[in-house]
């Protein structure tokens, strides 16, 4: 992952919830997918987005279609 991004390269983690600006939301995650990018933005010291799944479902089903909230929230690691 390159050092800086931009809205067309923020790395986004759908979920069946809403982090809201300020909140804590802790996280288990066991897709390799995600535990890749969310070791990429902790090494990086970069920012992610959380975002609310509008429909589909947070562990990715064969065939399955995901769409997602058209507002974010940005997220770091702590």
């Amino acid at each position: 992952m390159s050092s800086v991004l931009t809205l067309q390269s923020l790395p986004l983690f759908p979920l069946g919830t809403v982090l809201y600006p300020g909140g804590i939301l802790p996280l288990r995650i066991f897709e390799v997918r995600y535990l890749d990018m969310i070791g990429r933005c902790h090494k990086a010291g970069a920012p992610f987005g959380v975002v609310s799944l509008t429909q589909g479902s947070e562990v990715r089903q064969p065939g399955g279609k995901e769409a997602f909230s058209s507002v974010g929230t940005l997220a770091t690691i702590s």
